[in-house]
Formats: structure tokens, C-alpha cells, sequence
């Protein structure tokens, strides 16, 4: 199907197909009599032959079917392929650098299947790249209660980028919890707290504090989020926390000057093409969609007292409330613009 193969890495057409190599793997199982060897070499004839990610979950479904004696079979064709392949030249030889690391991904997964993480570990040094994989040993070896060794791999492990680097805080917070240093821990999370605003870190600190203390320490959270310097982030999470009092602090100096989307320019006007360039502007700049839910959600709080005094008979209509709304987040719409548009929130 050479049509239909490369449109399989993503979608439920991929899915379909991925989902068919597992159940593959589960029909092998229903054999009355099968040759482990035998299985094992088909498996790897699959695996050799998918170049579009179909039989990714093929291995772990026919685990079962391999058994250990399969299981073993497949490892020694791996780990002879891997010996057999010419010395590594570093990163500037991709081609060896690929096959090794292919090599290295399928030992690795029948490692976990084993339950062995010293495999997983030879099979990443084998294929170059343990320090690539250094946080995910450190999380098998945590989880097998070999947390000073795992303290050891983080230490390895390369920060290459912010996501990286949060998944690495998380991980050694675990080891040092594992090992008992809570005071390190606690410092570990609170760090983490102030640069990525995550509730999950802050939440776990405020468990560990003595009775009392969270409160204080609380305010201090709330206080350092309101001097972020990233305010998207700073906004994300004082609506998420929930503090919609502090968010609409935060928003309260910025609701004019970064509006979650300009007023249109009035039909037909000579600005029109310029009311969209500057929609595009804020877009690209951060202060467009991206980020308007949250903003509006924080700056429609201030006007909530406003708006209760307005509920019950008399009130007056959802239209009416929600152009209150936008006068709150974008101001007075200028001259021209129909009525129609002046709802906007967007």
C-alpha cells in the first residue's frame, strides 16, 4: 500500500493499523502449538520490514507468545546484529548512529518487558546513547528502589531543553524523597515552584510544611507568581490555583494596554487592512489567542460585582452583560464600529 503506508504516522488511520499489529501479536498467543524460535523470527521480519511505525506495539503484544525461551531467541539476533554492526563514529556517522540506536530501542523494550533494568542500561550503552536515556533510567531505577544509583544517572543526564528539564526536577524530587532528605526536597520543589509556576510542585510543598506555615508560605507563592516574569504563565496559574483575585491584579494594569484582540475597524474603512495586521501582530506576539481565554476569564472577574448587582428582575439582557464585559477588557469601542461587533471578547 505505498499510497496509504506514509500517511500512518499520525491519525486514526494510523491508529487502525497500529492497532492491528498488537492484535497480531495477541492472535500468536492463541496458537496451540508454536515454535518460540520460530515466532521470534517472524517478529523481527515484521519489525524490519515497518518503516511507518505499524508494528510499534507488536513486541509487548507478543511478549506473551515469545515467552522467555522466544523473548531470549530475539535479544541474541538483536545483540548479534548490534556486534556485528562497524565501530561507532559519534553523531557525524548518522546512518550507524541510526541502526545502533534501532538496535538499542528494540533491547530496551524487551528489557522492560523483562523487568530488567541492568539489560535496559547495556542496551543504551550499547546503541551510544545512555546519556540521551539517562532520566529514563533514573525513573526504572527508582522504581526498582535503586534510588542512589539513580541520583547518579540524573547527574548524567543532559538538559536539552525546558520540557527536559521538568521531567528531570520531577525525577530527582522522587529520589530524594526515596532516600529521606526532605528538606532537599522541599527545596528542590519550591525552586521548581518559582521558575515554571507549576501547582502540581507547589501543592506537594505545601504537604510537607508544619501546620500554619503553608499559609504563610501560600501568600509568598501568590506574591512571586504577581512578579513573574512571564505573565502568561503568572496567569495561568493564579486561574488554575484558584486566585481569580490575584489574577485580575495581575491583568488589571495590562487590560488596556494588551487587549486580547483589537476592536475591528468598522466595514469598509480604510484601516480595515490595518485593524488585521495588528490582529495578526498580537497573535505572533503572544498576546493574541493564545492566551485570551485565561486573560478574559481573570478580567471578567473584576467586573463580576458589578454584574451581581445587575441579577434578578430588571436585569438586563445576556447581550447587555457581556458588552459590559468587553468595555471592562478592551474599553470604550471607538467611533464607528457596528454594534454587533462591540461584543467581541475574542
Amino acid at each position: 500500500m505505498p499510497g496509504v503506508l506514509p500517511q500512518l504516522r499520525g491519525g486514526a488511520l494510523g491508529e487502525a493499523f497500529r492497532q492491528a499489529g498488537a492484535e497480531l501479536g495477541w492472535l500468536w498467543a492463541l496458537l496451540p502449538a508454536r515454535d518460540p524460535a520460530a515466532l521470534a523470527g517472524e517478529v523481527l521480519a515484521l519489525l524490519d520490514s515497518d518503516g511507518y511505525g505499524v508494528t510499534d506495539r507488536l513486541l509487548e503484544a507478543a511478549s506473551p507468545a515469545l515467552g522467555p525461551d522466544g523473548r531470549a531467541d530475539l535479544r541474541r539476533r538483536l545483540q548479534e546484529r548490534l556486534a556485528a554492526l562497524p565501530a561507532s563514529r559519534g553523531r557525524a556517522d548518522l546512518d550507524g548512529w541510526h541502526g545502533r540506536g534501532l538496535l538499542s530501542f528494540r533491547l530496551g523494550g524487551l528489557a522492560d518487558l523483562e523487568g530488567d533494568v541492568d539489560a535496559f542500561i547495556a542496551a543504551a550503552e550499547a546503541g551510544g546513547c545512555a546519556e540521551t536515556l539517562a532520566g529514563d533510567i533514573a525513573g526504572r531505577l527508582i522504581a526498582h528502589d535503586r534510588v542512589a544509583e539513580a541520583l547518579t544517572w540524573l547527574d548524567r543526564a543532559p538538559a536539552r531543553h525546558e520540557g527536559k528539564e521538568f521531567a528531570l526536577a520531577d525525577l530527582r524530587i522522587a529520589a530524594l524523597d526515596a532516600l529521606g532528605r526532605k528538606a532537599d526536597a522541599q527545596s528542590l520543589r519550591w525552586a521548581a515552584f518559582e521558575r515554571w509556576l507549576g501547582a502540581a510542585h507547589l501543592r506537594a510543598y505545601l504537604r510537607g510544611l508544619l501546620d500554619f506555615d503553608d499559609v504563610e508560605a501560600q501568600d509568598q507563592a501568590v506574591a512571586h507568581a504577581l512578579a513573574h516574569p512571564d505573565r502568561n504563565l503568572a496567569l495561568s496559574f493564579l486561574v488554575g490555583w484558584p486566585n481569580l483575585e490575584a489574577a485580575a491584579r495581575l491583568v488589571r494594569p495590562l487590560r488596556r494596554t494588551r487587549r486580547a484582540r483589537p476592536w475591528p475597524a468598522p466595514p469598509g474603512s480604510r484601516s480595515a487592512h490595518e485593524a488585521a495586521s495588528s490582529r495578526s501582530d498580537a497573535a505572533a506576539s503572544g498576546a493574541g489567542r493564545g492566551c485570551a481565554a485565561t486573560r478574559v476569564l481573570a478580567a471578567v472577574s473584576v467586573c463580576r460585582p458589578r454584574r451581581q448587582v445587575l441579577r434578578g428582575p430588571g436585569a438586563p439582557s445576556a447581550g447587555r452583560r457581556r458588552a459590559e464585559d468587553a468595555r471592562c477588557i478592551h474599553g470604550p469601542a471607538p467611533a464607528g464600529v457596528p454594534a454587533q461587533d462591540r461584543l467581541v471578547l475574542t
